[in-house]
């Protein structure tokens, strides 16, 4: 039986540790090129040994591990004498670590060192593979993509280009516009990221002269995305849903387009292995905010049982066959555990695989694989979160850039121009239709009034008011009246004509 070390032989050995790491070069002499020495006595506490803090926890880290596999020089009595020096070398994206060793022979210990350093989530550093230097060396290169909060402006929200969605590190393509899900518990900055992918949306559909934009939006929370997306975006091409029936109905709607999209895809010259985008579309949007919270609030009635069967067929639609069609699919959870609602089918045609914050292991595992759950490092900051694509091997770090809602929602408001021509376009319908149609005469009002705040000219304010006592007494009749139309179109002309030269 191994006998117990005494307090004083504890204290030899570390008095011959210490005496080992004040040694000025510790390990062999400095390699050649761009390398530099890791002081093995840096902690997180005495970072005054090493040049920055990972520098510090690599230190400590890899001193115990060489301690650990005997991968030490020592003296006849046992005592340690000397480590191997550690070395580090920083590139864009990667970072070499090489252990000189000088003389000594550890067989594959050296390399099994290495291997802890990535499988801890101190570091958050995946080993990509080893390489040997010119002097015949070997060393390990490591995945060094440090991810860190940004902040994202308005004028940045413009310049992201047309065929990409920007959260920070993660990049959504949209000629491939593979289903996401998107999983994050309260506080974690999930709705901030769906507000900030909504935002760029919008740019991308009201600036476009492609065919049928439209954002899709079910809330069935009726949180503030309702009222976001209508402050920020024209109902010409989002339509927003909150009950139950209506989500049932807009996700048949966006299935229904998302087929007639397919036949006038198929009538093109070329259009085999083609997306929408290729052919001249534009993209399309869905988002579909607590989907576990949707099916919940479905009892077991007979047309609660229908309205939630017919919600799971639309959304295994749309996830399996959206992607050629241009259509971006968002599912939004607060976790995507067993219980969520979530169908293995609809589950697995998600792509894309999203977390923000940190969250329980079955979630988890739902989301990335059983393996991840002890090898992703603790998010500490809102916004912050992993996503896995179906191509990658293990998760990315990534931070939902910090935006200003308020300037956003500014900057977004329709010019008077652009709402003089929504109230002219929602008139030649009606005139084309000749029919009543309360709903579209109540958003000309609605266009009419916010012009009244807006405008200052006032003889773009008499046009414009003139307009809206025209659609008041429409409403008022309750019945179609050509004359009263054309009395709207008139002004709306006139205020047309006028805003051009004064705002």
């Amino acid at each position: 039986m191994k006998q117990a070390k005494t307090f004083s032989q504890y204290l030899a050995d570390f008095i011959s540790i210490k005496k080992a790491l004040t040694r000025k070069n510790q390990g062999t002499k400095k390699p050649n090129g761009n390398w530099h020495q890791i002081d093995l006595r840096g902690n997180g506490l005495l970072i005054k040994h090493c040049q920055n803090d990972l520098e510090a926890h690599l230190a400590c880290f890899v001193r115990q591990a060489l301690e650990n596999n005997n991968c030490v020089n020592k003296d006849a009595t046992g005592q340690i004498t000397s480590y191997p020096g550690l070395y580090i070398r920083y590139l864009k994206h990667y970072l070499d670590l090489r252990l000189e060793v000088g003389t000594a022979s550890y067989g594959s210990k050296v390399g099994d060192i290495m291997q802890l350093v990535a499988q801890s989530f101190e570091f958050n550093l995946p080993l990509l593979g080893q390489l040997v230097d010119p002097d015949g060396a070997t060393y390990y290169r490591f995945d060094y993509h440090q991810v860190k909060p940004t902040n994202m402006t308005i004028e940045q929200l413009a310049k992201v280009p047309d065929s990409e969605l920007a959260l920070g590190d993660l990049i959504i393509d949209l000629n491939h516009c593979e289903p996401i899900l998107l999983s994050g518990v309260s506080g974690t900055g999930k709705t901030s990221a769906l507000e900030l992918l909504i935002a760029q949306m919008v740019l991308k559909l009201r600036h476009t002269d492609k065919y049928t934009p439209m954002l899709y939006v079910a809330d069935p929370k009726f949180s503030d995305l309702k009222a976001y997306v209508d402050l920020i975006g024209s109902k010409e091409w989002t339509e927003v849903a909150q009950t139950p029936a209506e989500i049932a109905f807009l996700l048949e709607k966006a299935v229904n387009n998302m087929n007639e999209r397919y036949r006038a895809m198929q009538a093109l010259p070329n259009a085999i292995g083609k997306t929408a985008i290729d052919l001249g579309f534009a993209p399309q949007f869905l988002i579909i905010d607590e989907y576990t919270s949707l099916l919940a609030s479905l009892g077991n009635s007979k047309s609660d049982k229908a309205l939630k069967a017919q919600i799971e067929q639309s959304m295994t639609q749309l996830v399996q066959k959206a992607r050629q069609a241009s259509i971006l699919v968002i599912i939004s959870l607060q976790r995507a555990s067993v219980d969520s609602g979530l169908t293995s089918n609809i589950r697995a045609n998600c792509d894309l695989k999203i977390l923000l914050g940190n969250s329980d292991a079955t979630t988890t595992a739902m989301l990335f694989g059983s393996q991840a759950d002890n090898s992703l490092p603790q998010i500490n900051e809102v916004g912050g979160g992993y996503f896995l694509r179906s191509n990658m091997q293990q998760p990315e770090k990534f931070y939902v850039p910090h935006f200003n809602l308020e300037q956003v929602v500014k900057a977004y408001q329709p010019t008077p121009r652009e709402r003089i021509m929504t109230a002219g376009k929602l008139v030649d319908e009606l005139l084309e239709e000749q029919d009543f149609n309360s709903s579209k005469l109540m958003q000309i009002k609605n266009e009419l009034i916010k012009l009244t705040h807006l405008v200052k000219n006032n003889l773009v304010l008499t046009a414009i008011n003139e307009a809206l006592t025209a659609t008041n007494q429409a409403l008022k009749i309750e019945h179609y009246n050509e004359d009263i139309m054309l009395q709207i179109q008139y002004n709306l002309d006139r205020a047309g004509d006028r805003i051009v030269y004064d705002m």
